[in-house]
């Protein structure tokens, strides 16, 4: 993957020193990690830039709620209760993907997100009670995997 060149030139005039040459890692993140990505080219497509800029304020005037947020209230909710009720995290999403594609193009009313979140607020409130998964996170467990993780990628 490569980055940027816009991204890397504001970085550089920003801090005095290239990006790439101390980057440790590089990944795709938002719509591109979970499967959910909408081309620019498509005429209800919002791009990846989280600014409340003038296409999305356009989309939402025309739909009477940010359809953005909306895919991502509901891919959320949807991750979490599934998380709740396997212990697995399924970033990239494959059976709703389309589904949440066609809600960040405004194919759902408001609502319809609205009575899809209620249930599935209720959803993972049970998947809460039910889950196996323990009630904290082993934080020194965490802690030692992001150091090995930084030194498998260091060589050290």
């Amino acid at each position: 993957m490569t980055i940027n060149p816009r991204i890397a030139t504001a970085f550089e005039s920003a801090n005095g020193f290239p990006l790439e040459s101390h980057l440790l890692v590089l990944g795709r993140m938002g719509s591109h990690s979970h499967g959910t990505y909408v081309a620019p080219t498509e005429p209800d497509a919002i791009d990846d830039v989280d600014f409340m800029g003038e296409k999305r304020k356009a989309m939402v005037r025309k739909y009477q709620n940010d359809v953005k947020n909306a895919a991502h209230l509901i891919r959320l909710l949807r991750m979490g209760t599934e998380f709740l009720r396997t212990g697995q995290l399924q970033v990239f999403r494959i059976a709703d993907a389309e589904e949440l594609r066609q809600i960040n193009k405004g194919a759902w009313s408001l609502a319809q997100v609205k009575a899809e979140a209620n249930r599935l607020f209720e959803g993972i409130e049970q998947a809460r009670a039910e889950s196996r998964l323990p009630a904290a996170p082993d934080v020194a467990a965490a802690g030692r995997l992001l150091i090995d993780l930084h030194r498998e990628v260091l060589g050290v």
